[in-house]
């Protein structure tokens, strides 16, 4: 061992405090990019070697200066990104904030819970979460209206809420079908003093069972007071949770409609300039539904209002055809346009932030420059994911298909009979002997049984054949021929028959 190692290990074992000696190179990029001529000059003018190393204040001044030069541009450059990096977080807040109220079936700003207690006014004209984006105007609810529809869906709901929930408790009823609603709905109401043990059999399949059908997430405990109390609270938040997901539904169609009648029918121009036949087509392209326009009216909110009192009974009839799936299918195409349209604008403003740097050619700033840009591409995909939802929404068809009770139904003609191809696989090796003659064969008796599975014939029972009989006794080869010529027959008769 060295006693240069020796004593810096017992250094320390000691604890001793240590110092630390850093080594550049006039070459490094660090002292040539920020100054590092003056140096080299200077020290060849005082002739001093190429190994010798430099100790001078003045060099330590120079590295420090370097130093915070490159810090300083490191953090120029990590500020920018920052600021760019803040616009998409912006946008990811709210497409995410989006995404999540529609996986739990809420509307941020329209509190049903307010309303059923009478702590909000008699008209509801714009919840808070909308109020903030620039030209958005939902549709107007009075409080009780609210309340009528509230004691519908419990009264709609609490039968089918008996059977599911009597389903997941430990002394529960007999197991209900759970894709028929009818049945569900035919439950008794001796079902709410059913014995109940007070324990649930399995929470989280409860949870996920009430989410899968209505969309709205309720979280049990193992153990609950009593099943009454249970089955109020089921009912209360789901019925709560629904109303919420229609009023987004109408929300949009409202919002939609008034885009529609601003585009088509702008307050800037004459009403003589307004094309109301495209207002008419626009409208049969979102909403599946040819609207009537009176041309007499130059108002582009009575327009408005008169196109959504159409839309509004079409919807509502959409929503008596589908039942509860309605809610579910704009639950399933509203994140399904979420997650694809949120991609392609990711993948958009990625391009967009390669190419923003060349508007500093133009004297504009390009983080300006992003933010609006990026904006602007934020709500055409809102916008873009709007309009899908609603053209996929008004289009769904449930395919009810009715199986027949008759027997006429059934064609008495005999259909071919499935089997699978059988197929003989021989294996042959470098010294088996068996000549080509059975392949042929074989591929023969396939063939063969192959056209006889399509016409619809029965395949030939190899396995019970009966074997061939002869009237007369076979003649030898080197018998006489039976023409009577006197040759052997194999060189007579025997030679046509072999060929």
């Amino acid at each position: 061992m060295s006693g240069r190692f020796r004593d810096d290990l017992r250094s320390f074992l000691r604890g001793d405090p240590g110092t630390s000696r850093f080594y550049l190179s006039l070459e490094d990029d660090l002292l040539r990019i920020f100054g590092a001529e003056r140096i080299t000059g200077l020290m060849e003018r005082l002739g001093m070697e190429e190994d010798v190393p430099i100790e001078h204040l003045m060099v330590n001044r120079a590295i420090e200066n370097a130093q915070r030069k490159v810090e300083a541009h490191h953090f120029d450059s990590r500020k920018h990104l920052l600021e760019y990096d803040d616009v998409m977080n912006q946008q990811r807040k709210s497409i995410y904030a989006l995404r999540r109220q529609i996986l739990e079936g809420r509307l941020t700003g329209f509190d049903v819970e307010d309303i059923l207690k009478g702590k909000m006014p008699a008209t509801i004209a714009k919840s808070a979460e909308d109020s903030d984006d620039e030209g958005s105007t939902p549709q107007a609810v009075s409080a009780e209206a609210v309340r009528d529809e509230y004691a519908g869906l419990s009264k709609r709901l609490r039968p089918i809420m008996s059977a599911i929930v009597n389903h997941f408790l430990d002394s529960g009823s007999p197991e209900a079908s759970q894709d028929d609603e009818e049945a569900e709905a035919s439950a008794d109401e001796e079902a709410d003093t059913t014995a109940y043990s007070g324990k649930l059999r399995d929470p989280q399949a409860l949870t996920h069972e009430l989410y899968r059908r209505f969309g709205s997430v309720i979280e049990f405990e193992k153990a609950s007071e009593s099943k009454k109390a249970l089955l109020d609270r089921v009912v209360h938040e789901t019925a709560v949770s629904m109303i919420q997901q229609r009023k987004r539904v109408y929300d949009l169609a409202y919002e939609l409609v008034e885009k529609l009648v601003v585009e088509h029918c702008p307050e800037d121009r004459p009403s003589d300039d307004w094309d109301m036949n495209a207002l008419v087509a626009a409208a049969k392209e979102q909403f599946n539904l040819t609207v009537s326009v009176s041309d007499g009216n130059p108002d582009p909110a009575g327009i408005a209002d008169h196109i959504w009192e159409q839309v509004e009974k079409f919807t509502q009839a959409r929503e008596e055809e589908l039942g509860m799936a309605f809610l579910y299918f704009a639950r399933h195409f509203w994140l399904e346009e979420i997650d694809k349209q949120w991609i392609d604008h990711l993948k958009a403003m990625d391009g967009l932030r390669e190419g923003i740097g060349l508007r500093g050619y133009g004297q504009r700033d390009p983080k300006q420059e992003y933010k609006k840009e990026g904006y602007s591409m934020f709500m055409q995909m809102m916008d873009s994911i709007s309009q899908n939802v609603a053209q996929q929404l008004f289009r769904v068809r449930l395919d009810r298909q009715e199986v027949a009770q008759t027997a006429q139904a059934v064609p008495e003609a005999k259909l071919p009979e499935f089997r699978h191809k059988q197929r003989r696989i021989l294996l042959q090796h470098a010294s088996s002997s068996t000549s080509g003659a059975e392949d042929e064969k074989s591929t023969r008796d396939a063939a063969r049984d192959d056209q006889s599975e399509q016409q619809g014939g029965e395949l030939p029972a190899k396995g019970n054949k009966q074997p061939s009989r002869r009237d007369e006794s076979k003649t030898g080869r080197n018998e006489p021929c039976p023409c009577g010529s006197g040759k052997k027959y194999k060189k007579c008769h025997g030679a046509t028959a072999a060929g």
